[in-house]
């Protein structure tokens, strides 16, 4: 490279770069290269423990079988009352169809009105017959978790499970109960407008 006169004197100094300062890696821009680089190092975790649940001794819960027969009655009187929920809403549903049947397809004002009521008691009555009941525990699922437990600790997750199941059953019932009286009601209504409309035809 061609040396330049530069100052005074008439020395001859060579024009150079200046040298470059050092650039020292910090802690970001190494992460910033193993990120980019997928080296970011494994942060290392505390892997969870599980602890094998003792057996319950039966001398601790002598009453277990007396709540398992209460629970059995309960369930047999939950399956009664259900199927007999059942049992009238289907009896209301045909009592609907009936009263719409016998008006005809040229009603009066109150025929029409008896008939819009009867259709309303039918929608509840099928409401009624639709939430499923009488859940019950999957025996796969128990086969799969607790075949090599503890038959103690087995039975008192049965009965857990049981009485939280028939807890749900029981709102479920309640709530066709409900439904029930509706429709019970309606039709009540619907046959009182068609009579009355009868009735009023005849003067």
């Amino acid at each position: 490279m061609p040396a330049r006169l530069h100052g005074h004197g008439g020395r001859r100094v060579p024009l150079t770069a200046p040298p470059r300062k050092r650039r020292w890696p910090s802690l970001r821009s190494s992460r910033e290269v193993e990120e980019k680089r997928g080296l970011v190092p494994i942060v290392p975790c505390r892997v969870p423990t599980v602890t094998t649940p003792q057996p319950i001794d039966s001398a601790r819960v002598p009453s277990l079988p007396l709540v398992e027969a209460a629970l059995d009655r309960e369930e047999e009187s939950y399956r009664f009352r259900a199927g007999g929920i059942d049992s009238k809403a289907g009896l209301l549903l045909s009592a609907a169809g009936v009263l719409v049947a016998l008006v005809g397809t040229k009603p009066g004002i109150a025929g029409l009105i008896g008939q819009v009521i009867a259709i309303a008691s039918g929608g509840a009555a099928v409401l009624t017959l639709l939430p499923r009941v009488d859940k019950a525990i999957g025996p796969r699922q128990l086969r799969d978790r607790y075949l090599t437990t503890d038959a103690s600790i087995t039975r008192m997750v049965v009965l857990n499970t049981r009485i939280e199941l028939h807890s749900q059953d029981e709102r479920r019932l309640m709530t066709k109960a409900v439904r029930l009286r509706w429709a019970a009601v309606l039709l009540l209504c619907a046959a009182s407008a068609i009579v009355i409309g009868a009735i009023v035809n005849q003067f």
